[in-house]
């Protein structure tokens, strides 16, 4: 986005790792994927890559924006199993920050059809630190502390037929806010629904 049209991540319909911190210009983005079949696994490989220069709202250049994440899928007869790992890095935040803000996580995912049956299990992991400039500019907010959040979720569904298809999924959520003097709320919530397809 030499243009800096697009240069806010608002812009872009992502959210930065706090208000202000999101002005990148110059923006390169690249990807690649790669699809294959080896000793009767099938498996589809994936990466990419975001560069570009950064200014934030403190009035100072911020870090660099250098976002990469990868995924990989492999499938046999009727197993299915999925994994994606992404590392913002400390793309976001001021570039002379002590605490430099950052992110990175991981999701993992199998799945085994049985006819009209797909049962699957899930794990996701995040984690991130608020930096320096992001601490001092929101009350409570904690630039050392990482914060991290995990799910595991298992879920079932069915074809029904005729384009229709429901499904019933348990996540059970650990979140940690980096604080010791909070107490956190880590649910667990069941999701259920109904596709229709024309």
């Amino acid at each position: 986005t030499p243009t800096q049209d697009n240069r806010t991540m608002a812009s872009r319909g992502r959210t930065a790792n706090g208000a202000g911190l999101n002005n990148h210009q110059e923006t390169v983005e690249v990807a690649a994927s790669y699809n294959g079949e080896l000793e009767g696994i099938g498996y589809s490989v994936g990466i990419g890559s975001k560069n570009g220069n950064g200014i934030d709202n403190f009035g100072t250049l911020a870090n660099d924006l250098q976002v990469l994440t990868g995924s990989i899928k492999l499938t046999q007869g009727a197993w299915t199993l999925g994994y994606h790992i992404y590392d913002n890095g400390s793309s976001f935040g001021k570039s002379d920050d002590s605490t430099k803000a950052s992110s990175h996580g991981y999701n993992v995912a199998l799945t085994h059809a049985m006819g009209n049956i797909v049962i699957g299990v899930g794990y996701s992991e995040m984690e991130a630190v608020d930096g320096t400039a992001w601490n001092t500019a929101a009350a409570g907010s904690n630039a050392d502390g990482a914060q991290s959040t995990n799910i595991t979720n298992i879920g079932i569904s069915y074809n029904l037929g005729g384009g229709v298809g429901t499904y019933i999924q348990m996540s059970d959520y650990d979140i940690n806010d980096g604080k010791a003097n909070t107490i956190e709320i880590s649910p667990q919530v069941i999701f259920a629904g109904i596709s229709l397809g024309f």
